[in-house]
């Protein structure tokens, strides 16, 4: 897939982040030690990028039940929708984000991106139509305006 610079993700109408392959690129988040806090401050630099950007797109910060808690009053926050996985452990967001991807018309797919690194759900997302890039995409565009 190509580079999120080169698709221009502000053209994209909605982009869909899988937030634990997020925090698995960010180590020196040390997110092993405090998932919650360590998402919180991806959540603040996404909800940054997205209000530096123009904010046109929407933007679903899907994270798994281990810090539902902590972001259970958080429905939306700057423009962002916080999506909670129906369970927790391994892969839990995947069936939250097809979700997501499957509730859309196939117009607005195509006009969607997946942000993820994840081999198998990066396939299902491209079997049902939608765009799929990589964490290190998003994480690139970020560090370009140093917000992260």
């Amino acid at each position: 897939m190509a580079h999120l610079s080169r698709l221009g993700l502000i053209n994209h109408a909605h982009v869909i982040i899988d937030v634990s392959n997020v925090l698995g690129a960010l180590p020196k988040l040390q997110w092993w030690r405090n998932r919650a806090a360590a998402t919180k401050t991806v959540l603040d630099q996404v909800v940054k990028w997205n209000a530096d950007t123009g904010g046109a797109q929407r933007v679903s910060f899907v994270i798994e039940g281990l810090v539902e808690r902590s972001f259970a009053d958080r429905g939306q926050q700057g423009g962002v929708t916080i999506v909670h996985s129906k369970f927790r452990g391994r892969d839990a967001c995947d069936d939250a984000i097809v979700d997501l991807v499957s509730a859309l018309d196939s117009a607005s797919r195509l006009t969607s991106v997946v942000v993820t690194s994840d081999k198998v759900l990066r396939q299902r997302i491209q079997d049902l139509g939608c765009n799929v890039v990589g964490v290190r995409t998003l994480l690139e565009a970020i560090e370009s305006r140093r917000l992260l």
